[in-house]
């Protein structure tokens, strides 16, 4: 009787292999989390920001098909390139003034249709990067420089579109604004040219500065608000809406004939006719 006990011990299967299941399933739930993160939810949030249709009729920019262009930094890190496509039609056959160029993905695909485009750029590693891509740069805090002394224009002209997608909204939007309007206003070269700030609807800080600016500035200065959509790859901040602020920078004149600077109205939104 003890040898068919002990028999039926050695014959009783053993768990073999449990481990071994346990390690697989584990493996199998980090392949699909890693599946869903990647190849998923992108597309998920993708839909719930341009919606289903929307995030299939985003449209390839132009600067992708234009010849000797190759873009260097992916979205986040730039803005669109879409943003490239709103800012040609405002700059051919004129002069831009970017500030904070990274490398110049969005300049250089704006250059060629431009008569001048100029970076201020004050990071020397994107310095020398952007004069091996033939751009203008000011390899400095722009603050120094007056938009009416710039290397290579005729005395008195300035730039015609000055862009930026800045770090800090909270402070630098305003401040390089006002830099330059002050300046243009102060030799009445403001007439026709304009500021044009972006606002990416995915930040936070954005959104705030962007209301702050329009209310503050958008109805003295003839401000105009233009969205663009767009979806360029899979991080979660590359895909949505950035809005375009135009701020016009053509000085107000008064009866007395001289130029006084916009306080603006601050609280006061006006939706600007497009």
């Amino acid at each position: 009787r003890v040898s068919s006990i002990y028999m039926s011990d050695l014959e009783r299967p053993k768990p073999v292999g449990r481990k071994r299941r346990r390690v697989t399933q584990l493996l199998v739930l980090v392949a699909a989390c890693y599946f869903s993160y990647w190849f998923v939810w992108p597309y998920i949030r993708m839909a719930h920001r341009l919606g289903v249709v929307g995030m299939f009729s985003v449209p390839k920019s132009q600067c992708l098909t234009q010849p000797g262009f190759k873009a260097v930094d992916r979205s986040p890190k730039r803005s669109p390139l879409l943003i490239a496509d709103h800012l040609i039609p405002y700059t051919k056959g004129k002069v831009i003034f970017e500030v904070g160029t990274r490398n110049g993905d969005i300049l250089a695909c704006v250059n060629p249709h431009a008569k001048k485009a100029y970076s201020a750029e004050i990071d020397a590693t994107y310095c020398v990067k952007l004069e091996e891509r033939g751009l203008t740069v000011l390899c400095d805090d722009f603050r120094k420089f007056s938009p009416s002394a710039l290397p290579g224009l005729p005395e008195g002209e300035v730039p015609d579109v000055f862009f930026w997608w800045p770090m800090m909204p909270n402070t630098q939007n305003e401040e390089w604004m006002l830099h330059i309007r002050d300046a243009l206003w102060k030799q009445d070269l403001g007439a026709g040219k304009r500021v044009i700030i972006a606002f990416d609807h995915n930040w936070p800080r954005d959104r705030r500065n962007l209301q702050y600016m329009w209310n503050k500035y958008g109805v003295d200065m003839n401000g105009e608000r233009h969205e663009v959509k767009y979806a360029e790859n899979r991080h979660w901040r590359a895909s949505g809406t950035f809005t375009l602020l135009h701020l016009k920078l053509d000085p107000p004149r008064v009866s007395t004939g001289s130029i006084h600077a916009s306080k603006g109205k601050f609280g006061e939104v006006k939706k600007a006719e497009e």
